[in-house]
């Protein structure tokens, strides 16, 4: 329960407004919730001297109007948890996120991505339950558990006692009968996805049963995964009625044992008491049911708590160093692999502004590594890879992303219309008469919204959209990836392309084209051959 605690702290630093009206709804309305068995005594006693009709109904009708006040305090107290909460895990997100856009490829790939947008949405939503609903009910409990005893003590100390121990052994029966309840469910779920996969396996393997004779194999191991699940399960259900009656059966016996109390002499053998001290009694045990129900669940949640850790716990791959220009790029033997087998050995490469480069190779070879190494995304086991002389992780992840543009034929695209995407890559406005201007120019008039991060466009649409994030950065970026984005663009556009090529002034700047057919002409760049993880110029 510690990391509960952390995160609940966490959120009130931050949002402390938003929870300091939460805890006064949950003062006001414990306290008309405790004043109900004080009302009510005196309502009794009022009405035992003389009945009076009129009084009697008055009373009753201000007793619906404090339940149905109550009730209100409750929704607007829930709006506010959810205000609380959302407000967190928004702040979390963007946290999270933030985490993950400057973490290396290889930290991200340690946790994996599947196991990451587990974490951003259901482990997310699992610390909005932990903030805004588990932590803040369990304070209005024992709020209004302490409340309720405050008041029965003022009349009786030892029923107070009685009540309080009574509620406190409940407690300890509930919560101890839900562990093993889960515990059992759990075994009985193990064996049950056992029979599946034995199922499972039968299904797919039938060709091979139906040529080898093989049924009386598969038969046997589901027989015995059947009757494993069935041993399990009555076992495991035994374990559930038993469980589940005995916390049921000892309230039951509690409510007969206080009755019972409350009618002996000591305890004044009054009706008044016995609706008094009964109706504090269900406030009790209601709150330590459902604070014992709260604490189950957050211990539950544990998990997605250690799992939000590990992302706000991902350092930063780039140091914090300005980097205004490009001059010089060098691999020094480098050394680079993804999980035994390397990729890149004893590597080495220096590219120099103002030059053409055409990195060749078959798939495999270290063209797409040596780009994510030159990005940063991944740092080399071994080597060194420097900017300017300087190791590139020293260098503002900003600063390298400014400087290196990378445009990559897999690219994702952010959905929008387009002219939002041209100012959202190039982090300035565009003009209507700018994006006019570059849609008619690689001739892509004819679509007008990107949809499912690019999957509603063609090959050569894709293409064209590249080619505007070029024209957009290449003059404030002194080191340009060109990922094959001219393969498969209509003959306009490529010429268009080829133009750009010929007349921009790339004096000072590195430009890298990655090849992966050989069908391009690239005899004015310099080329690049891997091979074996070896460079051949």
């Amino acid at each position: 329960m510690k990391l509960t605690f952390k995160y609940f702290n966490d959120a009130l630093t931050r949002f402390k407004k938003s929870f300091i009206i939460s805890f006064l709804l949950i003062i006001f309305s414990t306290a008309l919730l405790t004043f109900l068995p004080y009302a009510t005594r005196m309502f009794i006693n009022f009405n035992s001297g003389s009945f009076n009709l009129l009084y009697f109904c008055l009373g009753i009708l201000i007793f619906f109007a404090l339940y149905m006040i109550i009730n209100l305090i409750t929704v607007v107290w829930n709006r506010t948890l959810d205000d609380f909460g959302g407000k967190y895990i928004a702040n979390l997100s963007e946290r999270m996120m933030t985490a993950v856009s400057k973490s290396s490829f290889a930290d991200l790939d340690n946790i994996g991505a599947n196991n990451i947008k587990h974490i951003m949405y259901y482990d997310n939503l699992e610390i909005f339950r932990v903030v805004g609903y588990y932590v803040p009910t369990l304070i209005n409990c024992l709020v209004t558990i302490l409340a309720a005893l405050i008041l029965s003590i003022f009349f009786d100390y030892k029923i107070t006692l009685f009540i309080f121990l009574a509620s406190l052994l409940g407690f300890i029966i509930s919560f101890f009968s839900r562990r093993v309840i889960s515990t059992a469910g759990k075994k009985e779920n193990i064996q049950l996805k056992a029979v599946n996969n034995n199922v499972d396996s039968f299904v797919e393997a039938v060709q091979l049963i139906q040529t080898n004779n093989l049924q009386q194999h598969y038969i046997a191991n589901t027989s015995a995964s059947i009757g494993e699940f069935i041993k399990t399960a009555k076992s495991a259900d035994s374990k559930i009625y038993f469980f589940t009656y005995l916390a049921a059966g000892y309230y039951s016996v509690f409510g007969i044992a206080l009755s019972a109390i409350l009618a002996l002499p000591f305890a004044g053998e009054s009706i008044v008491n016995l609706v008094f001290f009964t109706m504090l009694a269900n406030i009790i045990i209601s709150q330590s049911q459902k604070a014992e129900t709260i604490i189950f669940q957050a211990i539950k949640a544990q998990i997605s708590l250690l799992n939000t850790e590990k992302l706000l716990r991902l350092k930063p791959r780039q140091g914090n160093e300005p980097l205004d220009e490009i001059k010089d790029i060098s691999f020094e033997n480098v050394c680079f692999k993804y999980n035994k087998d390397y990729v890149l050995k004893d590597f080495s490469l220096n590219l120099q502004s103002g030059n053409f480069y055409v990195l060749e190779g078959v798939n495999g070879s270290g063209k797409s590594t040596i780009l994510k190494l030159l990005m940063g995304l991944y740092p080399s086991e071994s080597g060194d890879i420097k900017i300017n002389g300087e190791m590139i992780n020293e260098y503002a992840q900003n600063a390298i992303n400014q400087q290196i543009l990378y445009c990559g034929q897999d690219e994702i695209f952010p959905d929008g219309n387009i002219k939002n995407y041209m100012s959202l890559i190039s982090g300035k406005e565009v003009s209507d008469e700018q994006y006019e201007k570059l849609i008619n120019l690689v001739n892509l008039a004819d679509i007008r919204d990107i949809q499912g991060g690019g999957e509603n466009l063609s090959g050569g649409q894709r293409k064209k959209l590249l080619i505007i994030k070029l024209l957009l950065r290449y003059e404030d970026s002194s080191v340009l990836i060109l990922d094959e984005i001219q393969a498969g663009l209509d003959r306009e556009t490529s010429k268009m392309f080829n133009e750009f090529l010929k007349n921009a002034d790339f004096s000072h700047k590195t430009v890298i084209f990655i090849e992966h057919t050989n069908k391009t002409d690239f005899s004015f760049a310099k080329k690049i051959i891997l091979d074996n993880n070896y460079e051949k110029n």
